[in-house]
């Protein structure tokens, strides 16, 4: 009896070990499943803002002049809208 009994408590030392390392092993998988998933986000907000980007240099470089020019010759070619008592008037451009 004496014997299992020291055989046991030679065991529970190792058998804590071995619990510690497998939590410690889940624990390392669980954080390289997380940097898989990680890296794979980073990969999908790097393609977002590629996207973003160029959206940015499209707008700046063919939206925006044409914006700036419609604007330009609507100023020149609509005619003046005012308000008085309630009624809208139209002015034209060589009178103002």
């Amino acid at each position: 009896m004496q014997e299992s009994l020291e055989v046991a408590d030679e065991d529970h030392p190792l058998n804590g070990e071995a619990q510690v390392i497998e939590e410690l092993s889940v624990y390392v998988e669980d954080l390289e499943n997380d940097n898989t998933a990680l890296d794979a986000n980073n990969l999908i907000l790097k393609s977002e803002i590629q996207v973003l980007s160029d959206s940015k240099i499209f707008l700046l470089k063919e939206i925006f002049p044409k914006k700036k020019k419609i604007q330009k010759n609507s100023k020149n070619t609509f005619p003046k809208v005012t308000k008085k008592n309630s009624k809208y008037y139209c002015i034209s451009r060589a009178n103002s």
